[in-house]
């Protein structure tokens, strides 16, 4: 019998049994019945004609598995996980947003620090507008003073905070 027909028969009745044990050796499905058939191709290319020459096929052909499954194990852990590397893509990417993010919150806390020092009326000025999102018309009418007044206000804020940040009328 040729040694192709010898081990087409074994694959034939060992192809579950050598699934499952690449299966408990943490293969995916799909991967185990690759590496299942890669077993008989390693079996084919390495015995050649000679597979008669085999005292114990099976135990031939479980050594083969083991082989493949302790290589495949050793090419599973150099390869980091798919959600490794996802991660890592996003933390390089975000990486250069890191310093940016930095600095806009030093530029946030210098802004909040020069409005908390404004004078009251300027400074609620400044919060009704920016952070209320309210008209000049609506906070003339709400602190006592006129749109103009307002307005002189709001210039007055924008200057202080342009100052804090080092922003001059040219930049």
């Amino acid at each position: 019998m040729s040694s192709v027909r010898i081990w087409e028969k074994s694959y034939a009745l060992r192809r579950r049994l050598l699934r499952g044990f690449f299966l408990r050796r943490g293969s995916h499905a799909a991967d185990a019945e690759d590496l299942t058939q890669e077993v008989y191709l390693r079996l084919l290319r390495s015995t050649g004609d000679n597979a008669e020459a085999i005292a114990n096929p099976e135990a031939y052909l479980y050594t083969v598995a083991a082989n493949l499954a302790r290589e495949q194990a050793r090419s599973r852990s150099l390869q980091p996980a798919l959600e490794d590397v996802d991660l890592l893509a996003e933390v390089l990417k975000s990486e250069e947003d890191l310093e940016g993010d930095f600095e806009r919150m030093q530029r946030w806390s210098d802004v909040r620090s020069t409005i908390a020092q404004l004078p009251e009326v300027t400074r609620q000025v400044m919060e009704l507008h920016y952070r209320e999102g309210l008209e000049c018309s609506r906070i003339g009418t709400e602190l006592g003073v006129s749109v103009h007044m307002v307005r002189k206000h709001i210039g007055k804020g924008l200057e202080a905070c342009r100052k804090a940040l080092c922003i001059t009328e040219e930049a």
